[in-house]
């Protein structure tokens, strides 16, 4: 982590990114099994808990592990938060909930939803700060903060949001009137990954497709072929023929023939 003013970069980080999540993960495995002894290193993995991104696919990754700290996204706790206490007035009443939750207070939580409760004046209202508690409760063992787990006291700083990688792609893709098929889509998605990996330049100089010295050769002896110029042949033109008739030209044959010269 590298700290510029008072923003905070991530450092030594490496990018994947696709339309296969199965995939995906398969070359996150690879490149923590190749690059680093995870008996020796605490994890800490980062998600908004979403299909596909639950704590038991990290657990997977950080198998064999010395010990593996998972945590929900803030900024999406934060969305949710938005989402259901948009109506709030009050807004020191959102803030002292931001506040319980930081200090990981769950009694401290409940007595912010309880006097939100009481503050809704419509059914929509209270049903919002009902699933605002469900999600939080679901949730509760991920939204420990880091400086308050167990061995981790002196980790004072946060690992920040997860959601912030993404507007590389997000700035670059969305909202701006574009429309990707499925291979140029990806093939961007490639390009900035490569950017953020420091990594297009080798990418790009490199072969695109290794062949067998065989295959090439035949492949080679085939394009020159392709393109050698063709012998020309002289155009004889087109035949003009017809129906030879030696009856009366009022027969079926005759008027077969008539039609066909017409």
């Amino acid at each position: 982590m590298k700290q510029i003013g008072k923003r905070r970069i991530l450092t030594g980080f490496h990018v994947f990114a696709g339309f296969d999540r199965k995939h995906v993960l398969e070359l996150l495995e690879a490149y923590l099994d190749n690059h680093y002894d995870l008996s020796r290193c605490t994890v800490l993995s980062n998600s908004d808990g979403g299909s596909g991104y639950t704590k038991d696919v990290f657990d997977k990754l950080a198998e064999g592990s010395q010990r593996h700290e998972h945590f929900r996204d803030w900024y999406h706790v934060n969305e949710k938060i938005r989402q259901w206490l948009g109506w709030v007035r009050k807004r020191g009443m959102v803030d002292r909930l931001h506040h319980k939750l930081w200090q990981h207070d769950l009694e401290g939580v409940h007595c912010c939803l309880d006097m939100l409760e009481g503050e809704t004046s419509t059914a929509e209202e209270e049903e919002n700060v009902r699933k605002l508690r469900a999600y939080l409760e679901r949730n509760w063992e991920w939204l420990t903060p880091l400086p308050l787990r167990n061995g981790l006291e002196d980790c004072r700083k946060g690992l920040g949001t997860c959601e912030s990688n993404h507007r590389t792609y997000t700035y670059r893709m969305k909202k701006q009137g574009r429309r990707w098929s499925y291979r140029g889509d990806l093939a961007m998605v490639k390009v900035i990954s490569g950017l953020k990996n420091d990594d297009l330049e080798q990418a790009l100089a490199g072969d695109l497709c290794v062949m067998p010295l065989k295959t090439r050769k035949e492949y080679r002896n085939a394009v020159r072929e392709a393109l050698k110029k063709p012998i020309f042949i002289t155009h004889v033109g087109a035949h003009q023929c017809r129906i030879a008739n030696y009856g009366p030209s009022s027969n079926p044959m005759g008027q077969l023939a008539a039609a066909l010269n017409w």
